[in-house]
């Protein structure tokens, strides 16, 4: 299977999946963020969120900060510091990431950072009038296992896993069947017609051997524009793709 340089992640035409991404994030891995820094009037004082985005479900505690607002969810905890968008922040994701997370890091410069992920989720069904059970093993080696095995049954469910190098980090891609509705309660069934969904998660994660510099940091914050169209990239191809008999 050849993943393309360039495809959309969701298409009009009847013959191919739909897909559909439902949730990203990135999370920086730290050691011993002081909790105590992170209080609405720091955060607005430095220009990193606005008044009218902390609400009654803020949560400040010794032992984590949560933000959620109408379009992000931003989670502090001594290890971590993780900022998931909702989907209707999905077209200025981009900016979002740079304006909350590359503000923190630009106001909080000697944060001890210990790596970086930055993830994508996505949903993908068959083309409409394909039966889930017909198109699932399709997507992977299940039509060269004999049909006198054991899990050649209709009820089969196949998924999948590999990792690469790119853009200096390794990606992880799993590929699970699912019959959940959502990941996310904030985040609506983007295909609720279809029962059984292909769940594919794709993880760009990266260690530093050393404390990374800002210029550092927001180099990997605005990588996710590449990373997000290379991660539809890969789900079209996979979602599209077709396992000849063997």
């Amino acid at each position: 299977m050849n993943l393309p340089s360039q495809a959309p992640a969701t298409s009009a035409n009847p013959e191919q999946a739909r897909v559909q991404l439902v949730e990203t994030s990135i999370v920086f891995v730290a050691n011993q963020l002081n909790l105590s820094i992170f209080n609405p009037l720091w955060f607005v004082k430095q220009g990193i969120l606005r008044e009218d985005e902390f609400t009654a479900e803020t949560v400040i505690t010794p032992a984590f900060v949560q933000i959620p607002t109408s379009g992000f969810n931003l989670l502090i905890i001594p290890d971590r510091l993780q900022m998931q968008l909702l989907p209707r922040t999905f077209p200025i994701a981009a900016n979002e990431f740079h304006r909350v997370l590359g503000g923190i890091i630009k106001s909080l410069p000697h944060t001890p950072l210990k790596g970086v992920g930055l993830n994508f989720s996505f949903m993908s069904v068959p083309p409409k009038g394909t039966a889930f059970e017909h198109w699932n093993p399709l997507l992977y080696a299940a039509p060269c296992i004999p049909s006198s095995a054991d899990i050649a049954v209709p009820t089969a469910r196949f998924g999948g896993y590999f990792s690469l190098d790119i853009f200096d980090m390794r990606l992880k891609v799993t590929m699970m069947p699912v019959k959940i509705a959502a990941l996310h309660p904030l985040v609506a069934d983007p295909f609720p017609d279809e029962p059984e969904k292909q769940h594919l998660s794709l993880n760009y994660q990266k260690e530093f051997s050393q404390q990374p510099t800002i210029e550092d940091v927001i180099a990997i914050i605005e990588k996710w524009k590449v990373a997000h169209i290379y991660a539809n990239n890969v789900v079209s191809s996979i979602s599209n793709y077709r396992a000849k008999s063997c």
